[in-house]
């Protein structure tokens, strides 16, 4: 099937509605970026945990819990990152105590929490701070689910991150 002209005429309608023609200051590219990269995150932290429930990667289970907390560390750095840029207070953030709720449905709340945070930000310019908590709440139950510490998990994740190249990770990096 030639997706060709279909893609062609989607491109005519989009730029003619000006949906091209919008540029964003700083702080909208940062933030939108963020967010992608939020969804990155919860992405590998799903396929480690694909790997731990079906036993498809061939790593011990020690190593593939490893993956998952520096994975969920991410999700919890992207997002205090996210709290940084747009001043948010999160003073009184809680993650302290036992994790309630349903494991699966933990995981499967994220990329929802995500796409609301995303799609608030792109109608309204608004980075919705209850859902940047309950991101950071979800993702804290999760790993501590999986017996880690989330602040912890955090803290040495971030010991790697100062001893990286600077833009680690960018194409700038690479070249």
């Amino acid at each position: 099937m030639n997706l060709n002209p279909l893609t062609q005429d989607i491109l005519a309608v989009i730029e003619e509605k000006g949906f091209h023609d919008i540029e964003h200051p700083q702080i909208e590219t940062l933030t939108f970026r963020q967010i992608l990269h939020l969804v990155t995150e919860w992405g590998e932290m799903m396929h480690i945990k694909h790997w731990l429930t079906y036993k498809t990667d061939g790593r011990s289970p020690g190593e593939l819990l490893a993956r998952l907390y520096e994975e969920g560390a991410d999700i919890i750095i992207v997002a205090l990152d996210l709290a940084g840029l747009h001043g948010l207070d999160l003073g009184e953030v809680r993650i302290e105590g036992m994790p309630v709720g349903i494991l699966d449905a933990m995981y499967t709340s994220i990329p929802v929490i995500i796409g609301q945070l995303g799609d608030r930000y792109r109608k309204e310019r608004i980075l919705d701070q209850d859902l940047l908590i309950k991101l950071i709440t979800t993702t804290a139950m999760i790993l501590k689910r999986h017996g880690a510490d989330p602040l912890a998990e955090v803290e040495k994740k971030m010991a790697r991150n100062r001893k990286r190249p600077a833009r680690y990770g960018t194409l700038e990096a690479t070249a």
